[in-house]
């Protein structure tokens, strides 16, 4: 299953954030993915990260198998997102709840 932590895509100039997080009281792993905003001008000198999460766009709920419930996509109405980043999103997130491949278990 995923990792929980944050990644920054770029897309033409334009930042976009994904967060996963897993999340106890529901058993179930959230994907979220958002614009990319500008850090503190600080943190990037000391190693930190230069993007922080904006306002949240898409957010995939995917419970545990033993929940038995299907996952779940939720859209913001009010913004926008570039079809590549939506793909490439949905991509992650595939991946991210498939598990080690057949050639990663050999």
């Amino acid at each position: 299953m995923a990792a929980e932590g944050s990644i920054v895509w770029e897309d033409e100039g334009d930042f976009f954030c994904v967060l996963s997080t897993y999340v106890k009281s529901d058993e179930a792993w959230v994907f979220e993915l958002s614009e990319a905003r500008p850090g503190p001008v600080g943190w990037a000198s000391s190693g930190n990260a230069q993007h922080l999460p904006g306002r949240t766009a898409v957010t995939v709920m995917v419970h545990d198998e033993e929940v038995e419930k299907p996952p779940f996509v939720f859209f913001d109405g009010d913004q926008e997102m570039p079809f590549e980043m939506l793909r490439r999103f949905t991509e992650f997130v595939a991946g991210a709840i498939a598990g080690p491949s057949e050639a990663d278990q050999r």
